[in-house]
């Protein structure tokens, strides 16, 4: 997790007012998701927020853009994170004490945070971007 990232996440936490937040990161080629990142949870987490991977219907994502709720609760938000036609990973806000608020400015910023981090996930997976083994150059 890069610190970009992990603030870019943290304003999104805040933006919308959520306790939690879950980024599950989208393998296409083997058509499978993974925990990335999670905020507000308890660190010893992972294990039940892959679980919990499990019960989301992550079709949804992959057939349409648009957030959508996991459930009638309205405590949980998805967003599918896309760049240009290719799912990058979904973002799950979670609030557990009061309903989330979708107006017509959250939809707005769901928008752009779709793309934004769709891109922003896409470039991370570029060669250039990858971590190098460094180069020694030998004098003759």
């Amino acid at each position: 997790m890069n610190d970009f990232l992990y603030r870019f996440l943290k304003a999104i936490g805040d933006h919308f007012s959520v306790s939690q937040l879950v980024l599950y990161d989208f393998d296409e080629a083997t058509q499978t998701f993974d925990l990335l990142y999670f905020w507000g949870y308890p660190a010893d987490s992972r294990s039940n927020l892959r679980r919990k991977l499990h019960t989301i219907d992550t079709r949804r994502s992959l057939a349409g853009r648009d957030p959508y709720w996991l459930d009638e609760s309205r405590l949980r938000l998805i967003i599918p994170l896309y760049f240009q036609d290719t799912l990058e990973a979904i973002l799950l806000l979670e609030q557990s004490d009061r309903l989330l608020e979708l107006d017509k400015a959250r939809l707005a910023a769901c928008q752009v945070i779709s793309r934004f981090l769709g891109l922003f996930m896409s470039s991370n997976r570029l060669p250039v971007n990858q971590k190098q083994t460094p180069m020694t150059s030998r004098c003759s």
